[in-house]
């Protein structure tokens, strides 16, 4: 799927329920970490990585979070969204 999908608010609420049943890692990492974005575009991707979780989603997370250059809101939704994928792995172990 294309991350331009994302760009204005209706088609975020059309588009992000797909790229979450459709697992789009790929897609939302490019644009949770593309800085010429839309902020609003890359808080969204960033939030539904936090949803999917994964190896993938955790690297894209922890690499907007380590950037200190990043905006400090963009860098607050990484935090909560990995912090949620990491309650998510927890909850799967304790459950198993």
């Amino acid at each position: 799927m294309d991350g331009r999908l994302l760009t204005s608010a209706e088609q975020r609420q059309v588009t992000l329920p797909v790229y979450l049943e459709q697992r789009e890692v790929a897609a939302l990492s490019r644009r949770a970490t593309a800085t010429d974005g839309e902020a609003a575009a890359r808080s969204s991707a960033i939030a539904a990585l936090g949803r999917l979780g994964g190896e993938a989603a955790q690297t894209a997370l922890q690499g907007i979070l380590a950037n200190k250059s990043e905006d400090g809101a963009i860098r607050a939704i990484a935090f909560k969204s990995l912090r949620r994928l990491e309650r998510q792995a927890v909850n799967r172990v304790v459950s198993a």
